[in-house]
């Protein structure tokens, strides 16, 4: 027996084909604009963070945030605020996680220096904000396969 290969496909027409199909699957034409699921990802991190706020850390795998050691904020007078909320003092920190998305990316995040301080640990308990990639994989491979089939 005798095998051969009449037309072998050229590289060039494999990734033609290969970026037709992403197209479909993301919702943009090959080559332009910003795929519809990174902009839907970032909108649903974006709505993990707000919830994370609310619930004072209770969207994270780890636990909630730990509370304020004094039962609430020690003011400069030495009374105890119990009213205080952990985290949102002016709401700036809250305010200041964005959604973002490219070509080639999604995400949420915030620019001011003292959340990292908060996500890490540097100088005051972890309380994170934003969420590790275990505790949103399943719901962005969700929101990755309604997408896909959605486009096909």
């Amino acid at each position: 027996m005798e095998v051969s290969i009449t037309q072998q496909p050229k590289t060039a027409e494999v990734l033609r084909q290969l970026e037709q199909k992403r197209a479909r699957l993301v919702g943009t034409k090959p080559g332009e604009g910003i795929p519809v699921y990174h902009k839907k990802a970032s909108v649903m991190l974006d709505a993990w963070v707000q919830r994370n706020f609310r619930s004072s850390g209770g969207n994270l795998s780890d636990g909630k945030w730990k509370p304020f050691a004094n039962g609430g904020r020690l003011m400069p007078d030495g009374v105890v605020d119990t009213s205080a909320k952990l985290l949102m003092d002016t709401g700036l920190l809250r305010a200041s996680h964005l959604p973002f998305y490219g070509k080639k990316d999604a995400g949420v995040g915030t620019e001011l220096d003292y959340a990292l301080n908060h996500n890490k640990g540097i100088g005051v308990p972890i309380r994170r904000t934003v969420p590790k990639d275990d505790e949103v994989r399943s719901a962005l491979l969700a929101l990755l396969n309604q997408h896909a089939k959605a486009a096909t």
